[in-house]
C-alpha cells in the first residue's frame, strides 16, 4: 500500500494525467492515440526517478569466487533510506492536500475537504508507525541471515585449516646420582664413532710433564666416560674403533705412547664414577661440565675392556725395552722369543733359507749362550713399572752389579738408575717379563754371560 502511495505521488508531482483519451477511437483512423492539452512528462526538464535501495552482498560460488548480487528489499536500517522515506511521506502529503484543496473549490464541498485534510495530517503518522514495525520484522532476519553467513564462514575455515594436535608432553625422572653431587647435567644429543675418534685424538696428543697435563688428562677423561655413557655400541664395535685409530698412528712407538696415555687417563674415569671429590674438582677446574648426574659401570667396563681387546696379549717372555717415560713410570717392551735346538734350525730353514742339514748343524753347535730372536710381531707392550717387582743388572748409582746377580730396585731407585745410566735401562741388558692372571708381576735384567 506504502508503495502504491508513493508511486502515486511521484508520478502526481513530475507529470500528469492526460484529459483525454489516447486510445484509438474506433472511427478514425489515426494509427496512434492522440494527446491531451497536458504536456507529455518527458517534455518537463525534470524526469521522473524512482528511487531504489538495493542489498548489496557477496557471496561465493563452488569454484572459490566471488561476485555480487543485487537484492531489492524495502526496509534497510541506513540514514540515508530514512530521509528518502520521509521525503516522499511528505510529498504525497503535499500532493494529496493539492488535489484535495482543488477537489475541494471545484466542488465546494465541506465533508469532502474535512476528510481530505484528516487523510494528510494522519498519513504520515500511519506510514512512520508502519515503517517502524517494518523495521523491527526484518532485524530478526538480517540476524538471522549474518548468524548464518557467520556461521558458514567458521565452518569453510575449520574445514579449510588443519587441526593441531597438542601432545603431552612427557614427564622426565631425574636419575639419583651416586656418590658426591657433581655439577648439573648439560643435555646432549646422541654421541657417534666420530666423537670418539675425537676423544682418542685428545688423548693421544697429551705430552706427559707439560703444563697443565693433570687438567688435559681430566678433560679427556671426563669426554671418555660421557662418550661410554651415551653410546649404545657392542664391545666389538667400540674395540673396532679403537683398534683402527691406533693402527693409522705412523709406528710402533707412536702406538706405545697412545696407549701409556690411554692408560693414564683411564684411571680418572672410575674415580668419576665412585664420586672422587678430588677428581670431580679437577674436571670442573678444566672447565668442563659433566653430561650425566650419574654414570653406568657396565657401560664404563665395556670400553675399557674393548680397549684392552686391542692391545697385544701379555704373557712371560724376554723382551726389550724400546722405551720408557720418566715422568708417567710407564715402559714399552719389544716382545721376542729364545729360540735354540729343532726350534732354531726349523727358524733358520724357513726364515734364513738354510737347507735342513745345515740349520741343523748349526743348531748343534751353539754355544749355551747363544740363541736365535725371533720377532714377528713389532707391536710394543707398555708395562707400568710403579706397579711391579723389579731386578737390575745396575745399582741405583748406576754402576753395574760385581757378580752375575741382579739386584732388586725399588721404583724410585729405577728413576735414579734412570737418570744416572739411561743406556744401563734401555739399551745393556735384554729383559724378562713374568705374567701372571693376565697382568705383568716381575720385570728384570737377568744375567746373560
Amino acid at each position: 500500500m506504502i508503495l502504491c502511495i508513493i508511486v502515486l505521488a511521484r508520478a502526481l508531482e513530475y507529470g500528469g494525467l492526460s484529459e483525454w483519451s489516447i486510445v484509438r477511437h474506433s472511427k478514425c483512423r489515426v494509427p496512434n492515440g492522440t494527446l491531451g492539452s497536458n504536456p507529455r512528462p518527458s517534455a518537463k526538464k525534470k524526469t521522473c526517478q524512482f528511487r531504489h535501495v538495493f542489498f548489496l552482498g557477496c557471496s561465493g560460488d563452488s569454484r572459490g569466487e566471488e561476485h555480487v548480487t543485487r537484492e531489492a528489499v524495502f526496509f534497510v536500517d541506513a540514514p540515508q533510506f530514512v530521509s528518502f522515506w520521509i521525503h516522499d511521506i511528505i510529498t504525497a502529503s503535499k500532493i494529496i492536500l493539492e488535489s484535495g484543496c482543488c477537489s475541494m473549490k471545484k466542488r465546494n464541498d465541506r465533508s469532502t475537504a474535512f476528510f481530505w485534510k484528516a487523510l494528510v495530517y494522519t498519513l504520515p503518522i500511519v506510514l512512520v508507525f508502519s515503517f517502524m514495525a517494518c523495521q523491527t520484522r526484518t532485524e530478526p532476519a538480517q540476524n538471522s541471515a549474518g548468524a548464518q553467513a557467520t556461521t558458514a564462514v567458521e565452518t569453510a575455515m575449520s574445514a579449510d585449516t588443519p587441526t593441531a594436535t597438542i601432545e603431552p608432553t612427557p614427564t622426565v625422572t631425574a636419575s639419583e646420582p651416586t656418590g658426591t653431587a657433581t655439577p648439573a647435567p648439560v643435555a646432549t644429543a646422541a654421541v657417534t664413532i666420530d666423537d670418539l675418534v675425537e676423544v682418542l685424538e685428545e688423548i693421544n696428543a697429551l705430552q706427559n710433564g707439560s703444563a697443565g697435563i693433570s687438567l688435559k688428562q681430566a678433560l679427556a677423561a671426563a669426554k671418555l666416560l660421557d662418550w661410554a655413557e651415551g653410546t649404545a655400541m657392542t664391545r666389538d664395535g667400540i674395540a673396532e674403533v679403537i683398534s683402527g685409530y691406533m693402527g693409522s698412528l705412523s709406528n710402533p712407538e707412536a702406538v706405545g705412547t697412545f696407549c701409556i696415555n690411554f692408560n693414564i687417563v683411564s684411571d680418572l674415569p672410575q674415580k668419576i664414577i665412585d664420586g672422587d671429590a678430588g677428581t670431580l674438582g679437577t674436571v670442573s677446574s678444566a672447565g668442563y661440565t659433566l653430561a650425566h648426574s650419574a654414570y653406568t659401570q657396565a657401560k664404563w667396563e665395556i670400553l675399557l675392556s674393548a680397549y684392552t681387546r686391542c692391545l697385544p696379549g701379555m704373557y712371560t717372555s724376554y723382551a726389550d725395552m724400546a722405551a720408557f717415560d720418566a715422568e708417567t713410570g710407564w715402559a714399552m717392551f719389544d716382545y721376542w722369543d729364545m729360540l735354540r735346538g729343532e726350534e732354531a734350525a726349523d727358524w733358520l730353514v724357513t726364515q734364513e733359507g738354510y737347507s735342513e742339514a745345515d740349520a741343523q748343524d748349526y743348531a748343534d753347535n751353539m754355544a749355551d749362550s747363544e740363541f736365535i730372536k725371533k720377532n714377528t710381531n713389532p707391536r710394543l707392550r707398555v708395562v707400568d713399572m710403579r706397579n711391579v717387582s723389579i731386578t737390575m743388572m745396575y745399582h741405583a748409582d748406576g754402576t753395574p752389579v760385581l757378580d752375575a746377580v741382579p739386584v732388586a730396585l725399588t721404583y724410585s731407585e729405577l728413576m735414579s738408575l734412570y737418570a744416572a745410566n739411561p743406556d744401563g735401562v734401555l739399551h745393556s741388558y735384554f729383559y724378562y717379563i713374568t705374567v701372571s692372571g693376565g697382568e705383568v708381576t716381575e720385570v728384570g735384567q737377568p744375567y746373560w754371560p
